[in-house]
């Protein structure tokens, strides 16, 4: 595996880390990035990355990986050693169940005024809510009966066309 990055960036830390903490540091190659010369806007770069942004994981089969979060997943999951995630009590689950609830609440109160979530267009705050009530679902977070203001706006959304792709 090779990791592309700028050592001491925020993110490119983090994955060092990661692998510091699994001790798999040493499993994985690492190739500096020269910002300073705009490396990372190069074509080779971006093929790696179309956001031109480190870290970049770069797997053995040439799969890569270029979200921070996706590469200490990964990491957390491929090495042995202590787990890396948020720990996944059920109290944990519960408390953020809660949450999500208060901000479904909160969404349906905006929709209540509102066709859409930032007016009378659909817009990426749209696509946002779409895709945490569908990453929702997952977590067995449904829309509650009483905010019949975001199920309308569900149920209007659910129908256009680039949702039903």
């Amino acid at each position: 595996m090779i990791i592309y990055d700028v050592e001491n960036f925020p993110n490119p830390l983090r994955v060092r880390i990661a692998l510091a903490e699994k001790n798999a540091l040493d499993t994985v190659t690492f190739k500096p990035v020269d910002l300073m010369n705009a490396e990372h806007r190069s074509d080779a770069f971006l093929a790696k990355n179309p956001f031109a942004g480190v870290p970049v994981l770069e797997l053995d089969d040439g799969t890569f990986i270029a979200e921070c979060p996706a590469i200490t997943e990964y990491i957390d999951h491929h090495f042995a050693g202590p787990a890396l995630e948020t720990d996944q009590h059920k109290e944990w689950g519960q408390k953020q169940h809660t949450r999500a609830l208060k901000g479904l609440e909160y969404f349906d109160s905006v929709l209540a005024k509102t066709t859409y979530v930032a007016g009378d267009a659909f817009t990426v705050a749209d696509i946002t809510l779409w895709c945490g009530l569908v990453f929702g679902g997952f977590c067995n977070v449904t829309i509650p009966a009483s905010l019949i203001h975001l199920q309308s706006w569900h149920d209007r959304v659910a129908i256009r066309p680039s949702i039903t792709v």
